[in-house]
């Protein structure tokens, strides 16, 4: 074929696509009849040839070359074409997606704004303690580029890394509340639209959550819509419910009352009640929320995460909360009023809570409004008769044994040698909540006067006892106080000092009189003074602003774990806070935890632990068994003091051991026996002790008169053979006791030893712990009212020291409770905060 014909045949071509396009373009009615275009010759007839019809019969086929503008023009029409039919195939598909785009920028924006609005109430709720936090508005501007994980899946029962307390200051005014609230409807508003759009989504945004790209995205859209929604509902319920009280709580004093009404308890109760029922669903939403598909800056991604993961520490306070807001109630006295004996101690007539009890009254909170409290002395109720002022009481003189001696105490402490035992002297058990209710029963028993009665004497819900150290901290913490009438300033320091010269000083006596004429004589007057300072104390404190009533709570707080001040309550609830915060005043019983707790009970009837100095030290072995041998000295000096008022001066102490249940003594010394006299002074040797159990430098081992006890010979008591303990029933449940008494004459020093056997307290390994760091621990307890030197030295077992764990040694003054254990310093117990 040659080049002519060639060219022809694409001609032809191009002719028949281009009719064939035209023809499809035609309009429906029929086109006229196009000319008759003659071809150039044929080569084999050399005739001219009319073009065939095809297929279209209204189209003739043309032949022949077409010119470059027909060219042009057809190829211009066919683009057009094309694009047309591209753009009837697309428009479907450029709507969905613009649809969908507009889809997704709707429901992020209500997510995000969702989102601020919750950041910012959480912002306003916060605002008040000064958080140095970032505040919603800056969370992307600080914000790094760093990978944000994902959040965490909340785990039933685990807590939180981060904890913190409370702060009474921190609370959230009127108008940040006001604020919260709105910004938490505002986030309402904006989840429940969120999530009406995901779960009803038109045929575009359900398509979308199927597509596998967009199938993670909209499951965290899902998850957040639900989270958001029920987070908001529960800020909203929570803050409806806690806003009066916390707008009582502003400017409140506790002579205001009606602090707390049960209408704000119910409320509480039923908000918090319905939250754990959201948080719970939360937890589980936030299961399928991918931190990364959220649509929002690294700041903000950090700030849900961080949140997240105080979910369960939110869950573990809402759940205590729960627990507690009508125990709460109960407290504060709404429907009811509150009864609490009250007690202040004098450390320097030891007993086991800290002190002998001089002064009583009963503390009564109403409708949260703490009503005045009385202090009365002591005796008034255990000795002086109506005729003379006292209460109407026979109690504590009853002559139950047939001996003319009063009412013995009970049997479990019947090594108690003074006559007619009563309110003053039944604080004998260490152990507080125990010893509690020793006492309310004793106090209830005398307290029958209609004076009391109508006080709530038989109506008791608790007991408070504080020493002097307990009231130092307060006045510490409010600053000192002016007493009128004695022209004197009280403050932490003094107190103590100026309480003994105005109760047992000759001059002090006289004044109190002096201020108090109508008292008659000095021996009623006697405790005037310290009953001014609580009245002028107690009246301060309940003027103190919130800020200073805190600073009150949480001295009271530490006060309370250090043994200074002592609380038992009978609600279950509180109680049990006291005690999982270490602040119940209990001898601990953990199994499997090493301890000891010395108590010292002065008997002598005098003030004479003012002189008294004592020293403790341990020295405990570990073995590759898991056990620890101690070897415990305990001393006890009777210093030489000036005596201006003739008191006793002898020390007469009565001291128990308390250890571990599996404990098993090996060796002990210098306790006296009240049945094996040693001799009587005028006729001792002039060291009767030859081992060391009391040393007097004077060579005076006479103890001189005691007070009169139901032991006899108390003009010219003997000395006693000194040995092991003449007690080992213990008193305590749950813990073994050593005890027996003994004596220390003014310028001497008594000695007790004792060995012990702990098992099981030890690993036998330190590769359980960290390095450096024995698998031991040794808790040593204080008793309320003493200050003692304490050492402490830790030897680690024969393959643990073989590993390079070292012996080491503690010295420390016993005002708290402390734990002991290699390579850290001693510890004291936690402070008190919420979860």
């Amino acid at each position: 074929m040659d080049e002519h014909e060639d060219d022809i045949k694409h001609s032809k071509a191009e002719v028949e696509y281009i009719d064939f396009i035209e023809y499809v373009e035609a309009p429906t009615q029929p086109s006229p009849r196009l000319p008759e275009v003659w071809e150039p010759t044929s080569p084999q007839t050399d005739r001219p040839v009319l073009q065939e019809r095809r297929f279209f019969p209204f189209i003739w086929k043309r032949s022949g070359p077409l010119d470059p503008q027909q060219l042009r023009n057809r190829r211009v029409t066919i683009l057009l074409v094309s694009l047309a039919v591209l753009f009837v195939l697309l428009v479907p598909s450029i709507f969905a997606a613009l649809t969908a785009l507009q889809d997704y920028s709707s429901l992020k924006s209500l997510g995000l704004a969702g989102v601020h609005h919750l950041l910012v109430a959480k912002d306003d709720l916060t605002s008040a303690a000064g958080s140095t936090a970032s505040s919603s508005t800056n969370y992307c501007s600080t914000a790094t580029s760093t990978a944000t994980p994902t959040a965490p899946a909340a785990q039933a029962g685990s807590s939180s890394a981060g904890s913190g307390s409370l702060s009474l200051t921190s609370l959230p005014d009127a108008k940040q509340l006001q604020s919260a609230q709105t910004e938490l409807k505002g986030a309402q508003d904006d989840f429940k639209a969120l999530q009406a759009r995901i779960n009803h989504p038109d045929w575009i945004l359900g398509t979308a959550g199927d597509v596998p790209g967009f199938h993670s995205e909209f499951a965290t859209a899902r998850a957040l819509a639900n989270t958001g929604y029920d987070v908001s509902t529960m800020g909203i319920e929570l803050l409806q419910a806690a806003s009066p009280l916390l707008s009582r709580l502003h400017g409140h004093s506790l002579t205001a009352g009606n602090l707390v009404t049960q209408t704000d308890l119910n409320a509480l109760q039923h908000a918090t009640n319905n939250s754990l029922s959201l948080l719970a669903d939360v937890q589980v939403q936030l299961t399928q929320v991918s931190v990364n598909d959220l649509p929002v800056c690294a700041g903000e991604k950090a700030e849900f995460s961080k949140l997240a993961g105080e979910l369960p520490r939110a869950q573990h306070v809402l759940t205590q909360a729960n627990t507690l807001i009508q125990p709460i109630g109960w407290l504060l006295g709404v429907n009811q009023p509150r009864h609490f004996l009250v007690q202040t101690l004098d450390d320097t007539e030891l007993r086991p809570t800290g002190g002998f009890a001089g002064e009583f009254g009963i503390a009564t909170i109403q409708n949260s409004k703490l009503l005045p409290l009385t202090l009365y002395n002591v005796d008034l109720i255990d000795y002086r008769a109506p005729a003379n002022g006292g209460f109407t009481n026979n109690w504590n003189l009853d002559n139950t044994d047939g001996k003319p001696f009063g009412r013995p105490a009970p049997a479990a402490y019947s090594w108690w040698p003074i006559a007619n035992w009563g309110l003053r002297d039944s604080n004998l058990n260490a152990d507080f909540p125990t010893d509690a209710k020793l006492v309310m029963g004793v106090f209830k028993a005398e307290s029958t006067d209609p004076a009391l009665i109508s006080q709530g004497s038989q109506q008791l819900d608790g007991i408070i006892n504080i020493t002097p150290a307990g009231i130092a901290h307060v006045l510490d913490a409010t600053g000192p106080l002016y007493v009128p009438g004695y022209d004197v300033n009280v403050t932490g320091s003094n107190l103590e000092d100026l309480i003994h010269y105005y109760q047992l000083d000759p001059a002090g006596l006289a004044k109190n009189l002096q201020v108090f004429p109508q008292d008659g004589t000095e021996a009623n007057a006697r405790k005037r003074f310290v009953q001014t300072v609580a009245h002028l104390l107690e009246d301060r404190i309940f003027h103190l602003p919130l800020s200073g009533l805190e600073a009150v709570a949480r001295q009271a707080f530490k006060d309370i774990q250090a043994h200074n001040i002592s609380v038992y309550v009978t609600n279950p609830a509180i109680e049990k806070i006291l005690v999982d915060h270490q602040a119940a005043g209990a001898i601990n019983t953990t199994p499997g935890l090493d301890s000891f707790m010395v108590v010292h009970t002065n008997w002598s009837a005098g003030k004479v632990n003012g002189h008294v100095k004592v020293n403790q030290v341990d020295d405990v072995t570990l073995d590759d068994k898991g056990g620890a041998t101690h070897h415990l000295t305990i001393s006890i000096n009777d210093y030489y003091a000036p005596n201006p008022t003739g008191d006793f001066v002898t020390y007469w102490d009565y001291v128990r051991v308390y250890v571990p249940p599996s404990a098993k003594l090996l060796q002990a010394d210098g306790f006296g026996s009240n049945t094996n006299p040693l001799c009587v002074a005028s006729q001792c040797p002039a060291d009767p002790y030859p081992n060391g159990e009391l040393v007097c430098p004077n060579g005076s081992y006479s103890p001189g008169p005691r007070t009169h006890t139901r032991l006899g010979n108390d003009s010219n008591p003997p000395l006693y053979a000194p040995g092991g303990p003449i007690t080992t029933t213990s008193d305590v449940p749950g813990r073994t006791m050593w005890a027996g008494n003994v004596m220390v004459p003014m310028g001497c020093t008594a000695t007790i030893t004792l060995s012990w056997h702990v098992p099981g307290v030890a690993s036998s390994s330190s590769s359980a712990v960290p390095a450096g760091v024995a698998p031991y621990a040794l808790l040593v307890q204080r008793e309320g009212g003493t200050f003692y030197g304490l050492k402490v030295t830790l030897h680690p077992a024969a393959n643990v020291k073989a590993e390079g764990t070292k012996a080491v040694t503690y010295n420390v003054t016993s005002n708290t409770d402390y734990t002991f254990t290699f390579g850290q310093p001693p510890q004291s117990p936690p402070p008190f905060s919420l979860p």
